[in-house]
């Protein structure tokens, strides 16, 4: 009897075993493409959390950069206009250079009949050259003059100088401040 429960009980392991590994074969197979969806998702999760991190990073960088870039440009800015006044101020104390800038100036009127439109102090630099065909009209706040006939306007106003003074210096200036 003994030996009969024997068998019985090997086969009964022997079905146990076959059941724990069929049933071992469907949980792997059903259990593989879940197994498979959960790694793809981990890693998914991974990329995009460093891309996050990397643009996160990248963004702070260009705003760092953004904002060195705007106050150095400020700077710049700041630098040329002293620059550009200090010139101006220089030119209007040394009254011979700032004659010399206008008498070129109205030179290239030539035998012209028109109205100059111009600044007390520059006319009493400049009295000796002006013609007598042009009709005079003193504009305190103008700061150099203008003239201006039927075929030909000629302006040397502040604002001009200063922009010519700029454009004139904008190469050497840019060097000198930024190399």
């Amino acid at each position: 009897m003994d030996d009969f429960l024997q068998k019985i009980q090997n086969i009964k392991d022997q079905k146990l075993d076959e059941l724990k590994q069929s049933l071992t074969e469907i949980q792997n197979r059903e259990l593989d493409p879940i197994r498979r969806e959960e790694l793809s998702l981990k890693n998914l999760v991974s990329q995009k959390t460093e891309q996050k991190k990397v643009l996160k990073e990248s963004r702070e960088e260009f705003l760092e950069k953004n904002s060195k870039m705007g106050t150095q440009s400020a700077v710049k800015k700041e630098l040329l206009e002293k620059f550009i006044k200090e010139y101006m101020q220089k030119l209007y104390k040394d009254s011979s250079r700032y004659k010399d800038l206008l008498v070129r100036n109205l030179e290239k009127i030539k035998d012209e009949k028109g109205t100059l439109n111009i600044d007390e102090n520059s006319y009493s630099l400049v009295k000796s050259v002006v013609k007598d065909s042009w009709d005079i009209k003193i504009d305190n706040e103008l700061n150099g003059f203008i003239f201006d006939s039927q075929t030909v306007s000629v302006q040397l106003t502040e604002d001009i100088v200063r922009r010519e003074i700029f454009e004139n210096n904008k190469t050497a200036l840019n060097q000198i401040l930024f190399a």
